[in-house]
Order: structure tokens, then C-alpha cells, then sequence
């Protein structure tokens, strides 16, 4: 099993609510479509991830459930 760990400039498959997303952890968005924050909400649960990780995150927009499919 991968147990590399998530950070920031690392790509990362997961799923939130079980919609499955790729995307990229950075500190400054510039493509909202393959980026994601490392402070947003889910940025933060996903730094230093493992995967096969699962956590529950508190949103603007309520509660949601991500797993981490993937590191690369």
C-alpha cells in the first residue's frame, strides 16, 4: 500500500462525499479547477494525509467526508 504522504505541492486523488477529485495542494490558487488550498477546510484535512485516510471536514457549506485515494 502507498503510505507517501500528502503536502503541499503534491498531487492527490480523493473523494469528497463520494465524488472522486485530483487535484493539487498548493498555497496559492491559480486554477480552482486542479488546485486546492492547503488552508482551506479541505486542504487542511488532506496535508499530511496517508492514503486509504478518512476524515470528516466542517465546511462553509456543512460537513463532508473525504478519503484519500492516491498520492503522487
Amino acid at each position: 500500500m502507498n503510505r507517501v504522504t500528502t503536502n503541499v505541492g503534491r498531487r492527490i486523488r480523493f473523494t469528497v462525499n463520494g465524488v472522486e477529485l485530483e487535484m493539487e495542494l498548493v498555497y496559492e490558487v491559480r486554477d480552482w479547477r486542479r488546485e486546492i488550498n492547503v488552508e482551506s477546510p479541505v486542504g487542511q484535512a488532506l496535508r499530511n494525509a496517508r492514503v486509504g485516510d478518512r476524515c470528516t471536514v466542517v465546511t462553509p457549506d456543512g460537513m463532508v467526508v473525504v478519503n484519500v485515494l492516491a498520492v503522487s
